[in-house]
């Protein structure tokens, strides 16, 4: 099966050579330099102004990758720690013109509650001063 391959690909080497470069199948070939994604430590004095300063410190990738996480990191924490934002307060529901002790007209408990000796005198104040 091998020597079939072989053969294959020696018939169809003179009809690849004919196509652009683009239309050519890529074939994995020994002859050029193999690279590998990464590699190693940086060296520093070959890099930029800022870039030299950081592979100073922190020569491997990963390590600039942390070191860049945690800087955001710290940087959020430091403005929510000095943050002046208040927390908002939960309102209270809006009265409906009377304190809790005195009920609703329209309540059935009203009709009792009335007929307690002062508690008329409560209704007409909340009343007065639910209008003011």
């Amino acid at each position: 099966a091998a020597g079939r391959r072989l053969d294959w690909k020696m018939a169809a080497l003179p009809f690849l050579r004919s196509l652009p470069r683009a239309a050519r199948p890529a074939v994995a070939s020994s002859r050029g330099a193999r690279r590998s994604m990464g590699g190693g430590p940086v060296d520093p004095s070959t890099l930029p102004w800022p870039d030299s300063v950081v592979r100073t410190y922190l020569r491997q990738d990963w390590q600039v990758v942390v070191g860049i996480l945690g800087f955001y990191t710290s940087l959020y924490m430091v403005s929510k720690l000095f943050s002046s934002k208040k927390a908002v307060e939960d309102k209270p529901a809006a009265a409906s013109g009377f304190s809790s002790d005195v009920p609703s007209v329209t309540s059935p408990e009203f009709e009792e509650w009335a007929k307690i000796p002062g508690n008329m005198a409560k209704w007409e104040a909340s009343v007065e001063s639910s209008m003011a």
